[in-house]
């Protein structure tokens, strides 16, 4: 992180801790930061979505990717930023970007995307409209795509077709995202046959429409070519929609049992008003951040790999939909200037994402089914509870929070008594992951016999974390 914005995050951080909740155990110390080339692996990821049609710049916020710890980079790659004359296509902008995360630790997957109004039928040149079609249409798309594979092979592994097919006059025609899919999938597979090739970008999680997709496949023997399917999703209770996901996911399972899923977009903006989705309720920045951590741990629970919306506020200020609108998508970890994209400041979800990032690597393998029973001193309360073994030291840590709502822009904390009959954990801490705040538990909290282990904690609407000093190797003391 440059000296000037580590200056603007002294603002952000102290803002994180005075809106800390009121914990009366001793404070031990804070999670140290990770930078992404110290990690070797992990399923938080991030975007960096919109800079195809420049409505951010990468350039303005780039030295705040690596440091965040993220592992990897959702990108678009920009079909008609890339070929503004027929047949010439100038990778230069994607290189660049592309290059620097790399050199940061950082491994971009890009999604191929839009498309191209040189051509007829290629489809257009943002989210929700026409997807390329017809023989000229489809024709130009795979001539990019063999110039755009090739170009990256060797730096980018994964190639995700399209972005969220089933918007608009699309969800009508699954056939025609199917046929594009279907084309794409075959020159990734002749190109890079050990590419991962990722299917869908799923906005609705139609059944119907993934239905057809999934059988236009199976009639061409072509089910293979999917390696990945991506979904969406902006509730506003950050735990929702993982019924439509698991319904989703046993649809795809009856053609193919090795298909895995990911979350490829979801986050919450900072402010009412934001374009863009969620944009209808008073959302704060606190409200953000405790958004952004319990979707992801929803996930990371569940054993799905997470890329949350998106590193870097932008401007829709040149699309002509938003003349009269508010351009600006405040779902950005990063504050900017709307005039000119620099960046003014991380957000307090920054520091929040960047917490997690930090505790939970590849190391961290979710327990899906984790014996416990609990009790809280509310009536009516939901207590989430996710847990993670460590691969190579078998000490847990137990994720709780109270969910069910949307996020309150309040931290009042009651008291969760746990009963866990086989908890690994020696030298017990709490850790508010929003703040990177840890506790030592005190001894009066805890009752044990063995491995048995009841533990009383105080919990509120933000991820905290029940483990061991063991378990994370970033505790700061």
């Amino acid at each position: 992180m440059p000296a000037a914005a580590a200056l603007l995050a002294a603002g952000a951080l102290h803002n994180l801790y005075s809106q800390a909740p009121e914990i009366a155990w001793q404070e031990i110390g804070k999670i140290k930061p990770r930078h992404a080339r110290n990690i070797p692996s992990s399923n938080l990821w991030i975007g960096g979505e919109t800079l195809d049609r420049d409505y951010a710049n990468y350039e303005q916020y780039k030295a705040w990717l690596g440091p965040l710890g993220a592992k990897k980079l959702r990108l678009q790659s920009g079909w008609a930023k890339t070929e503004r004359a027929k047949g010439v296509y100038d990778f230069a902008w994607l290189d660049a970007i592309v290059n620097d995360a790399l050199s940061q630790g950082v491994q971009p997957w890009i999604q191929i995307s839009y498309g191209n109004l040189l051509y007829n039928g290629a489809g257009s040149v943002d989210l929700g409209g026409g997807i390329p079609h017809g023989e000229e249409g489809l024709a130009a798309w795979e001539n990019y795509v063999r110039a755009l594979v090739p170009h990256f092979k060797g730096r980018v592994r994964e190639w995700e077709v399209w972005n969220e097919s089933d918007l608009g006059d699309n969800i009508k025609r699954p056939d025609v995202y199917a046929e594009l899919f279907y084309r794409t999938g075959l020159i990734i597979r002749e190109i890079d046959p050990q590419a991962t090739i990722v299917a869908l970008s799923m906005a609705r999680m139609d059944v119907n429409y993934v239905t057809a997709f999934m059988d236009y496949l199976q009639g061409r023997g072509a089910v293979s070519l999917i390696d990945v399917v991506t979904f969406h999703g902006y509730p506003t209770i950050p735990e929702g929609n993982f019924d439509k996901v698991e319904i989703i996911q046993n649809l795809i399972w009856k053609h193919n049992r090795k298909i895995r899923f990911w979350q490829g977009e979801t986050g919450c903006p900072s402010t009412e008003g934001s374009s863009g989705a969620l944009g209808g309720h008073p959302w704060t920045e606190l409200t953000q951040a405790k958004w952004n951590l319990r979707r992801a741990l929803s996930h990371l629970g569940r054993g799905i790999p997470f890329s949350l919306f998106l590193l870097c506020e932008f401007s829709y200020t040149k699309h002509p939909a938003y003349v009269n609108r508010n351009p600006l998508n405040t779902k950005g970890l990063l504050e900017i200037n709307e005039k000119t994209l620099a960046v003014e400041r991380g957000k307090p979800a920054y520091y929040a994402y960047q917490n997690l990032c930090a505790m939970f690597d590849g190391n961290a393998v979710p327990q899906k089914e984790f014996e416990h029973s609990a009790r809280t001193s509310g009536h009516g309360e939901k207590l989430v509870v996710h847990a993670f073994r460590h691969k190579t030291n078998d000490r847990h840590a137990v994720v709780v929070w109270f969910g069910g709502e949307i996020p309150s822009n309040a931290n009042h904390c009651r008291i969760a008594t746990l009963h866990f009959p086989k908890l690994n954990i020696t030298h017990p801490a709490y850790i508010d992951i929003r703040t990177g705040s840890i506790y030592r538990i005190p001894d009066s909290s805890i009752k044990r016999r063995g491995m048995e282990t009841t533990i009383s904690v105080p919990v509120y609407d933000s991820p905290c974390v029940i483990t061991d000093e063991a378990f994370f190797e970033t505790l700061r003391f």
